[in-house]
């Protein structure tokens, strides 16, 4: 139903609600097949949509769709490339710096992102705005667990050890399982409030804590609010790591050398 919904904003010339509904329909699809070609049709989606965007000389339309792609697709090296395209265009030299240092190991546009990196440093250098060359240093490398289609990462509540969280970045809010916050004598507030979460089971009303903090790596998150809930069939899993956390950085989930690259918003 999406995938029609999609073609029809599609004829209607309404790429951006077209994107949406496509990467709604590629967050369910599990055949590899449909896939496949699911992203091929973003792609064309997405470069008719920039097209327009570039007949109207419209740096900030850009700037915003690349944003968001690198969000709903963090696995794409290639959206950020365009992302820094966009921000050198509106003259943002240090966010265009700490979107190329996310992908220059990437093997397909990191090259080209590493000449462009390159570049920028030369120029300030010149211009003697050495300021301008530190934020593309400060990227982190967080190592990663493959788990089928996806990957865990261990992330720490203050001082009560290790849990290991599926990034997911279609989930708005962290979640953590009951079990994990007690065998971790995880701190946290009970907020009084609930929330009802879409899952694979249908839709389930889970409590709202808030944590001190939430670490991965040397990157925290202070006053994090959780959802608490079962996450049904996940073995090994102790809960989502969701956009709540990953909004406060630039990030790269780098699938070649599984690793999360952070770097500063």
């Amino acid at each position: 139903a999406r995938l029609l919904l999609a073609e029809a904003y599609y004829g209607q010339q309404d790429y951006l609600a077209a994107i949406a509904q496509l990467y709604e329909a590629r967050g369910v699809a599990y055949r590899p097949e449909m896939l496949a070609r699911i992203t091929q049709r973003i792609r064309l989606v997405v470069n008719k949509q920039a097209e327009l965007y570039r007949e109207d000389t419209d740096s900030r339309g850009l700037l915003t769709l690349y944003q968001e792609l690198t969000q709903l697709e963090p696995d794409y090296a290639a959206w950020f490339v365009e992302l820094a395209i966009a921000q050198l265009a509106l003259d943002d030299r240090d966010a265009a710096q700490r979107s190329l240092a996310l992908v220059i190991y990437d093997p397909d546009v990191g090259e080209q992102a590493q000449q462009m990196l390159t570049k920028l440093q030369q120029t300030a250098t010149v211009a003697h705005d050495t300021d301008s060359i530190a934020p593309a240093t400060e990227v982190a490398g967080i190592p990663l667990i493959r788990s089928g289609q996806h990957f865990l990462v261990a992330a720490s509540p203050g001082s009560a050890g290790t849990l290991r969280l599926l990034i997911d970045t279609g989930a708005s809010m962290t979640m953590i399982t009951p079990g994990a916050l007690q065998r971790q004598g995880v701190r946290y507030r009970d907020t009084g409030q609930s929330r009802v979460f879409n899952t694979a089971n249908g839709p389930v009303r889970a409590s709202i804590y808030t944590l001190e903090a939430l670490s991965v790596g040397d990157w925290s998150v202070q006053q994090l609010e959780i959802g608490v809930l079962e996450l049904g069939g996940q073995t090994g899993v102790d809960g989502l790591l969701g956009m709540n956390f990953l909004k406060h950085f630039r990030f790269f989930i780098d699938q070649n050398d599984s690793m999360l690259r952070l770097s500063l918003n």
